[in-house]
């Protein structure tokens, strides 16, 4: 075995388009934006959270209102950065609105219920850009 170190975020980067600045990501892998103690609480933030914030710190100092992110070359990954990504790119008033809702058989859904408290994961503190369009590729 070996530890490597790889960048999630192949690129990003503000274009101009229309005199007006583009943000531009190639998101290669959804790997956690987490880090877990032994209980599986969150501990602190990893390599793909830091990316992600940078890239988005950029996207925000260009003033960008157009997002093009890229997800050709990704593999899929932690559900959990799917969720911080989407909060990044929804706008504030999607704050408590549904984000996506859970689809199981009826045993599942009834074992699913009695461990957590619903179906439906809404977004939480949205709003990380305010953007006019989001286009993924």
């Amino acid at each position: 075995s070996a530890e490597y170190t790889f960048n999630p975020v192949l690129l990003d980067t503000v274009l101009t388009m229309n005199s007006a600045p583009v943000g531009y990501m190639v998101f290669s892998t959804f790997s956690d934006v987490y880090t877990y103690d032994d209980k599986g609480d969150v501990s602190g933030g990893t390599v793909t959270k830091t990316a992600i914030d940078d890239a988005f710190q950029k996207f925000t100092s260009a003033g960008v209102k157009d997002l093009i992110v890229d997800l050709r070359y990704n593999g899929g990954g932690a559900v959990t950065t799917a969720e911080y990504l989407d909060n990044l790119i929804a706008p504030a008033s999607a704050n408590g609105k549904e984000r996506y809702q859970y689809l199981f058989n009826k045993e599942f859904t009834n074992y699913y219920q009695s461990q957590h408290e619903g179906l439906s994961v809404d977004f939480t503190n949205p709003g990380g850009l305010t953007l006019d369009h989001v286009f993924l590729s």
